[in-house]
């Protein structure tokens, strides 16, 4: 019989993920972090990180330095929107699904 997941566990798993995912933006050099615990809130997620980089070129490394973080975990890309403006602003919004999320 396969070991089951119980909620516990996919919350402390969820709260590992979100420091692991601190950790690989601040590697590439990403400022102001800010952490949101949305459980209660949504079903979607558990948390969601925003965090700023000083030019596009920057916000362009973290946003590939995460996709290379969730990848090698199995993590699927489930929505990615962008936008730069060319004045130095620009935003990068994706959002990751694990493929083993119904393992319960």
């Amino acid at each position: 019989m396969p070991n089951r997941v119980t909620l516990e566990d996919m919350a402390s798993d969820s709260k590992r993920k979100s420091q692991l995912i601190i950790r690989a933006a601040t590697e590439k050099k990403a400022t102001e972090l800010i952490l949101l615990e949305m459980k209660g809130i949504t079903t979607y997620t558990d948390y969601f990180l925003i965090c700023s980089g000083k030019s596009d070129r920057q916000v362009q490394a973290i946003a590939r330095g995460l996709r290379k973080f969730w990848k090698s975990r199995g993590y699927a890309l489930l929505a990615s929107r962008e936008l730069s403006r060319g004045n130095g602003s620009s935003w990068i919004m994706r959002m990751w699904w694990s493929t083993s999320s119904w393992n319960l």
